[in-house]
């Protein structure tokens, strides 16, 4: 069995997941709006990362939420970055970190934060 095989396990790859970029304004100092970019099939574990794995609690605009973090596996999709957001269902994840697995342009881990 090869190391692409033994990461990538199509089986777990049971969600659908659209990726997002963000689209700016003229002077492109705001995001004004957000386009779909691919759907594609990924694993989605929350709370289980191998990097960081917590979950905590923050303060934002005199307001508490919870925040947790979740990882998205997905195949190799060139041009993924932190600017980048994915969707799903009514769940809309924040990109915090993309890794290439192995460098091998097989298998993507996808760090992301959904705050509600």
């Amino acid at each position: 069995m090869s190391q692409g095989q033994t990461i990538l396990r199509m089986g777990e790859f049971v969600h659908r997941v659209t990726l997002q970029r963000p689209v700016y304004n003229s002077p492109r100092d705001e995001i004004i709006d957000w386009e779909d970019v691919a759907t594609v099939w990924a694993a989605i574990q929350q709370g289980v990362l191998p990097l960081t794995g917590n979950r905590s609690e923050k303060e934002e605009a005199d307001r508490e939420i919870a925040i947790s973090d979740t990882q998205i596996q997905i195949r190799y999709y060139a041009g993924i970055d932190t600017t980048w957001r994915a969707k799903h269902g009514s769940v809309t994840y924040d990109i915090r970190n993309v890794l290439d697995v192995l460098e091998m342009r097989v298998v993507m881990y996808l760090t992301c934060r959904v705050v509600s």
